[in-house]
C-alpha cells in the first residue's frame, strides 16, 4: 500500500470500477429525488454521499496511476478533487443521519455549519480542482487523449450544472440539471475506462 503521494495504492482496476458504482448511485439519487427537489427525502443523501466517495477512489487511482511519472499538478488536482468530493459526501451524510435521528438544524446550533462549510468547499472547489487535475494529466500524457478529455468535460459540466440549477426551476431545471449531472457522471466513466488502458507496470 502506497502513501498519500501514491494515492494510498488504489489500483487502476478499483479506480476504474468506482465510477461505475458512482454513476449507478447517481441514477438512484435522481430517482429518489424525483421532481420534489428535496435533498432530505428517503435514500437520496445516502446514495449521493456513497457516489461521491466512489469518485474519491477514482481520484486516488489517477494519482497512483501516475506514480511512475509524477507531477505536482496531478498530486494537487487529485487530492483537491478528492477533498471536494469528501466535503459534499460529508454534507449529504449529515443530512441522512439528521433525517434518521429526527434532528433539525436548530437543534445542533453552530455544529450545523460544519457540514455546510464542507459542502460549500466541495461545490466551489470541484471545477478548479478538476482543471488542475486536467493540466496534470495533459502534461504527463500517460492517459489516452480521450481520458484526458473526460477530465476537462467534467470540469466544464459541473459548474454548468450549478449555474443551470440556479437559473431555472420546475421541469426545465429537473431535466437540464440532471442532464448535465449525467454528463459529469459519464465523464468519470470514460476516465475509469482510460485508467484501464494504463499498463500494469505504470499504475496497477
Amino acid at each position: 500500500m502506497g502513501g498519500w503521494k501514491e494515492g494510498f495504492g488504489v489500483s487502476t482496476r478499483v479506480s476504474a470500477l468506482a465510477p461505475v458504482a458512482a454513476v449507478g448511485l447517481l441514477v438512484l439519487s435522481v430517482v429518489f429525488q424525483g421532481e420534489s427537489g428535496d435533498i432530505r427525502k428517503g435514500a437520496l443523501p445516502w446514495t449521493a454521499s456513497l457516489g461521491a466517495l466512489c469518485l474519491v477512489l477514482c481520484c486516488l487511482g489517477v494519482i497512483n496511476a501516475h506514480r511512475s511519472n509524477p507531477n505536482r499538478w496531478i498530486l494537487i488536482g487529485g487530492w483537491w478533487t478528492s477533498l471536494a468530493m469528501i466535503g459534499i459526501a460529508g454534507f449529504m451524510l449529515a443530512i441522512g443521519v439528521g433525517d434518521v435521528l429526527g434532528i433539525e438544524e436548530e437543534d445542533v446550533g453552530v455544529f450545523s455549519w460544519i457540514p455546510l462549510i464542507g459542502m460549500a468547499f466541495g461545490l466551489l472547489s470541484m471545477a478548479p480542482a478538476l482543471v488542475v487535475l486536467g493540466i496534470g494529466a495533459t502534461r504527463s500524457a500517460l492517459l489516452p487523449v480521450w481520458g484526458r478529455a473526460a477530465i476537462w468535460v467534467a470540469a466544464l459540466a459541473f459548474p454548468s450544472f450549478m449555474v443551470f440549477t440556479g437559473l431555472t426551476d420546475g421541469t426545465l431545471e429537473f431535466v437540464g440539471s440532471n442532464g448535465l449531472l449525467g454528463v459529469f457522471g459519464l465523464s468519470w466513466l470514460v476516465l475509469g475506462l482510460a485508467l484501464l488502458r494504463i499498463s500494469p507496470q505504470a499504475g496497477a
